[in-house]
C-alpha cells in the first residue's frame, strides 16, 4: 500500500511530472481498481516506478 501512498503524492504534488504522464497513469490506476483488483499488487509498483523513471529522465 505505501507505493499506492507515494504514487498519488507524486500524482498530485510533483510538478516536475508533466501532466500528460500523471493523467496515463492515472486512468489505468482507476481502471486497475474498477476491475476489482487490489492496493496491494504489483501493477501499483510498476505505476509508481514508472512515474518515477519519467521523473528521474527529466532530471
Amino acid at each position: 500500500m505505501s507505493e499506492f501512498v507515494k504514487l498519488y503524492d507524486m500524482i498530485l504534488f510533483d510538478k516536475s511530472i508533466p501532466k500528460i504522464y500523471k493523467q496515463d497513469v492515472l486512468m489505468r490506476v482507476q481502471d486497475w481498481f474498477e476491475a476489482g483488483k487490489s492496493l496491494d499488487d504489483d501493477y501499483i509498483k510498476n505505476q509508481y516506478e514508472y512515474l518515477l523513471s519519467i521523473k528521474e529522465a527529466i532530471n
